[in-house]
């Protein structure tokens, strides 16, 4: 079993020594694995010039009337300044039926728009919102809002930047990110290396946890790690706020990028975001998408010669797959039965005392932690099943 990371809450208010809910229950957790909005069909979001993209959403979020108009607008989103920034793009449709649920983009429409002042947007949103706010009551004037996933933006924009850039946009954005990732600094010094198996990654889990798309349940590992049939994630950043990602292809070994563009490979922001969480290359999934995702399309994804491509290997000189030389397996103890303990240091034995004593201490400067058990016998009662 894989532990996919959520929990539930309860907004509560004090009033008069009486606490009392104030609202329904919430569900807090990564935002991968939130139910889809707006959904997309077909997947061509992720290509770069696709002819057509359906897309389906819940009407529910919305209102509950089917019969109501819709209108489908584009954002995107930019992590490059000091502040995160999401920003209105355009509007593609309107008119739409709140119970069609479903609507078939025609990439054609677009072709034409000039949004000279939003070029340098390379992944952002659909969103979808009502037309008249007061269909849900009168005088409501804003109206509720659903949202797509992050996505990358060429589908829309791809004929903008041959007229602004030229052909060769895709090496031109490629190269404007080597360039920064030149002058930053060596995050993956600090990362922990991956597992050499996939059975080794799936006793790992203190440090590493499956990626919510690409792993042997959802099995979505296509287009960022084509090949793999599971993805492990640390499940912590680092020192300096980075993440380490490892694939393994359908042998149980690891798969480096030395050997395919599709191979795990190191982030330099952590995909969940670290502390203030608000900040620039600091926001949860989006952050991760700016830096080191996105580049993964223009470098290596879209280039004709894919792997080849002069791009793709810059995009890998800086996110190269670490391999598992420098690997440590975690330690493990336990305690059972009798009862018996196996200790981190190999030792084996049986301890039958009675009282509280220490079963692990640490004293790092970076963590301090004591774990205390108290060891009685157990009732003749309880072993007999007798009852008085």
């Amino acid at each position: 079993m894989y532990l996919l990371t959520h929990f539930f809450f309860v907004l509560a208010f004090e009033s008069l020594n009486r606490c009392r809910p104030c609202g329904p229950t919430h569900m807090q957790n990564p935002p991968e694995l939130a139910a889809e909005d707006i959904e997309i069909l077909d997947d061509n979001d992720k290509a770069e010039r696709p002819e057509r993209m359906r897309i389906k959403w819940n009407p529910n979020k919305l209102v509950n009337n089917n019969n109501t108009n819709v209108q489908l607008h584009l954002w995107g989103y930019n992590d490059d300044l000091e502040y995160p920034q999401l920003t209105y793009i355009d509007t593609l449709a309107s008119g739409m039926r709140n119970g069609e649920m479903r609507y078939t983009l025609n990439m054609e429409m677009y072709r034409e728009r000039y949004n000279w002042d939003k070029l340098h947007f390379k992944f952002g949103f659909l969103s979808i919102n009502l037309t008249d706010g007061s269909a849900i009551a009168k005088d409501y004037k804003n109206s509720p809002t659903i949202w797509s996933r992050p996505m990358p933006l060429a589908w829309y924009f791809a004929h903008q930047w041959d007229r602004a850039y030229g052909a060769n946009w895709k090496d031109r954005f490629c190269n404007e990110w080597f360039e920064r990732e030149s002058n930053a600094d060596r995050f993956a010094l600090t990362l922990w290396r991956c597992p050499c198996t996939m059975k080794q990654s799936d006793f790992d889990r203190g440090r590493f946890a499956p990626d919510s798309s690409c792993n042997t349940y959802t099995k979505k590992c296509d287009p960022l790690h084509k090949g793999a049939q599971h993805c492990v994630r640390t499940g912590r950043p680092s020192v300096g706020g980075s993440g380490q990602t490892c694939c393994y292809d359908m042998e149980g070994e690891l798969m480096l990028t030395a050997d395919t563009m599709y191979g795990g490979r190191p982030s330099r922001i952590f995909s969940y975001g670290i502390l203030p969480f608000n900040s620039r290359m600091k926001v949860p999934t989006l952050s991760n998408w700016n830096i080191d995702s996105m580049p993964f399309f223009y470098c290596c994804h879209w280039q004709h010669t894919k792997d080849d491509s002069t791009s793709c290997q810059q995009y890998k000189y800086w996110r190269t797959s670490q391999d598992c030389t420098a690997y440590q397996p975690p330690g493990y103890a336990a305690v059972f039965g009798d009862p018996h303990f196996l200790t981190f240091d190999r030792a084996n034995y049986t301890f039958t005392a009675r009282g509280e004593f220490v079963l692990v201490r640490v004293n790092d400067p970076k963590g301090k932690l004591e774990i205390q058990g108290r060891f009685e016998s157990v009732r003749r009662a309880l072993l007999t099943g007798e009852s008085h």
